[in-house]
This record gives structure tokens, C-alpha cells and sequence, in this order.
């Protein structure tokens, strides 16, 4: 049995993915960009705070959004993307999210919100 925290050998493969996109760590800003235009998002915002000696960094979008069940088979699984036939996306991978490890968070949230279903003719 592994005396390993749970989710660390996850974390150190996809640092190690997160490693190859190059030196520069704030790669991950041009991922969730990339994250947001292929979500249809219109709008990115960016903010970051100082909260009681920590760096609190968030990202939000105007994007369709994803249902947990999405993000548990995609955004939480590496090599996983449900883009790998959409070629107006640019991720297609399955890595990109996880760049912002390259940083060492204690934390990283996310929230949701399910896609509108279009209206049944």
C-alpha cells in the first residue's frame, strides 16, 4: 500500500505534462484563454488578490459551461478531451488545464455551470 497523499501520483503526472509547455509558468493564463474560446466564451476575466498571505488567482468566462459529469470524464482525467475531433478547437489534449500546477496551488476550484439545452423543435 502507498503511503502517498491521494490525487499525488495524478498531480506529479500532470506537472510533468504541465512541464513540457516550456519555462514561462504563467503559460496556464494562455490555457484558460484558449479553455474559455473554445467553450464559445465572449468575455475572460481575470483577477488576483492578495488574502491573508496567500495569491488568490480566478478566472471567469462567458462560456456554455460543463456539467460535473463532463469535467469529472474530461477536465479531471489527463490525456482526456472531449475536443479531439472539433478542429475550430485548440484544445485537444487534454493537458492544458493542468499547467496551472506549474505554480504548486494548494487549492484549485472550479465551478460550473451545466450548458443550456436548446429548445426541442
Amino acid at each position: 500500500m502507498s503511503s502517498a497523499p491521494p490525487g499525488s501520483e495524478f498531480r506529479a503526472r500532470a506537472r510533468a505534462e504541465a512541464e513540457r509547455y516550456g519555462p514561462d509558468p504563467w503559460v496556464f493564463v494562455r490555457e484558460l484563454l484558449q479553455n474559455g474560446r473554445d467553450a464559445g466564451a465572449t468575455k475572460v476575466e481575470f483577477t488576483c488578490e492578495a488574502r491573508g498571505g496567500r495569491w488568490v488567482l480566478r478566472c471567469r468566462d462567458d462560456g456554455e459551461g460543463m456539467t460535473f459529469a463532463h469535467a469529472r470524464r474530461y477536465l479531471f482525467a489527463l490525456y482526456a478531451s472531449s475536443k479531439e475531433s472539433r478542429r475550430d478547437q485548440v484544445g485537444r489534449f487534454g493537458v492544458g488545464f493542468w499547467s496551472v500546477l506549474r505554480f504548486e496551488p494548494e487549492r484549485i476550484a472550479i465551478r460550473s455551470r451545466a450548458p443550456a439545452r436548446p429548445e426541442l423543435a
